[in-house]
């Protein structure tokens, strides 16, 4: 029974051998238009970080423990510590990321599933 469960998810697995319709499947003109407004996005996006990073260039002193200290624009302090808590964040999920292989390799092992890109 294990055996031909694991044939029949082998084959639901297989990209491209549905006869289900797509339902991403959008015309050219929609596409066109939605690179066209991603594109429009991130030049706003880009001017409105340009003028945060113009307009803050006042010296800001951060005063740490033992007479350390350090000045630098304040737009420069703000980059450096969003940048280090995306580099905590992304170091926290990691954990979660690599039990969830770890998982799906053992669970592929188990049911014979072949390791495949789904």
């Amino acid at each position: 029974m294990q055996g031909e469960r694991a044939r029949r998810l082998r084959a639901r697995c297989r990209p491209g051998l549905s006869n289900a319709p797509d339902v991403n499947a959008s015309s050219f003109s929609e596409k066109l238009i939605m690179r066209y407004l991603i594109w429009f996005l991130r030049i706003v996006l880009f001017l409105l970080l340009l003028g945060f990073a113009v307009r803050n260039v006042e010296p800001v002193t951060l005063y740490y423990y033992f007479g350390y200290e350090w000045t630098a624009p304040l737009v420069l302090v703000i980059l450096f510590f969003f940048a280090l808590g995306v580099a905590l964040g992304a170091a926290g999920c990691l954990a979660i990321v690599f039990r969830q292989r770890r998982q799906l390799a053992s669970y592929r092992r188990k049911y014979d599933v072949p390791d495949a890109h789904l």
